[in-house]
């Protein structure tokens, strides 16, 4: 197995040839996807999606379509229990016999538990923890070239601090073997290759 150290600086060529191989995934994989504000988070979902046909589960989604647009990232808390019972509905109600890529769940060490309940229940491996990291001040500056509603300075703060928390009750939870930290200001293509090798180093 390549040491995890080298899997994330390999050099851009050698990540190409891994990307135009055309590999797809032998057996069930459950991904966390985690990352600050801008990270490119959203873009490595949708790498995954289409490159393992993985689908994504995203909790802020989720919740907006059970509760409606107005309730988008506004009345539920990622940390609320309820979530956990829609989560759970929505996998009995979908096919997700060969796995997914799960954005914003979970949020707590006791989402972290039942997560692993259902994904032994789906008879799927446990999870692994894809970070995608940028450092804050990357995040404050990317989200302010993006300019959208949620991108004030303020707003940010806050999602940043729920990320940090995060990602602390990750590192507490899981292995440091089920946890990949990417570095996030590479290019694109670099970071997706990255991931790409990660997966298939594991399922070797």
């Amino acid at each position: 197995m390549i040491p995890r150290r080298f899997l994330i600086g390999l050099p851009g060529l050698f990540l190409a040839a891994w990307m135009a191989a055309g590999q797809t995934l032998p057996a069930p994989l459950v991904i966390v996807l985690i990352g600050p504000p801008a990270s490119g988070k959203s873009t490595q979902a949708g790498y995954l999606n289409k490159k393992y046909k993985l689908p994504i589960i995203s909790i802020e989604e989720l919740v907006a379509e059970r509760m409606g647009e107005d309730a988008k990232g506004q009345d539920l808390h990622r940390g609320d229990p309820a979530i956990s019972g829609m989560l759970r509905e929505h996998l009995r109600v979908s096919d997700y016999r060969h796995g997914f890529v799960l954005d914003g769940y979970p949020a707590t060490r006791e989402q972290a538990g039942f997560l692993d309940e259902l994904v032994q229940e789906m008879e799927l491996p446990r999870p692994i923890v894809v970070q995608i990291h940028v450092k804050d001040q990357v995040s404050h500056e990317r989200s302010a070239k993006r300019g959208g509603p949620d991108d004030n300075p303020e707003i940010i703060a806050m999602r940043l601090r729920e990320y940090h928390q995060e990602m602390d009750m990750l590192r507490s939870y899981y292995p440091e073997a089920d946890i990949w930290t990417i570095d996030g200001t590479r290019p694109v293509r670099g970071v997706s290759a990255t991931i790409r090798l990660l997966i298939e180093d594991r399922l070797e």
